[in-house]
């Protein structure tokens, strides 16, 4: 796997500095996928866009968590699992929700 660098707000490149500044304010923190994504500007802002527009929709934040953690175990990605589970406790998800989530592609192919 490649190594990637982990920027923090003052080793961005200036077109990322300002929104994972904002990010690292917002959370915290810097979490590792925006401290890799700040090599491009781009991409990072493009990703918390992205997560902004989610933010702004319809779903409560209970269900954008459901639908981002079933997104992240049905992909197998541990990150984005584990990144979610620390989320789900400030958007309140009820433990018996992420309980009711399917776990596995096995497990979503036998509910179907």
């Amino acid at each position: 796997m490649p190594d990637f660098t982990l920027h923090t707000p003052d080793t961005a490149p200036d077109g990322s500095r300002d929104a994972l500044a904002a990010v690292t304010k917002a959370w915290g923190f810097t979490p590792k996928l925006h401290a890799i994504l700040a090599e491009s500007p781009a991409a990072l802002i493009g990703y918390d866009t992205l997560f902004g527009l989610i933010a702004q929709s319809s779903l409560s934040p209970v269900e954008q968590q459901v639908v981002y953690q079933s997104i992240n175990v049905f992909h197998g990605c541990e990150y984005c699992t584990m990144g979610h589970t620390y989320l789900q406790p400030s958007r309140r998800v009820p433990l018996d929700a992420v309980a009711a989530a399917p776990l596995t592609i096995e497990t979503q192919a036998e509910v179907a």
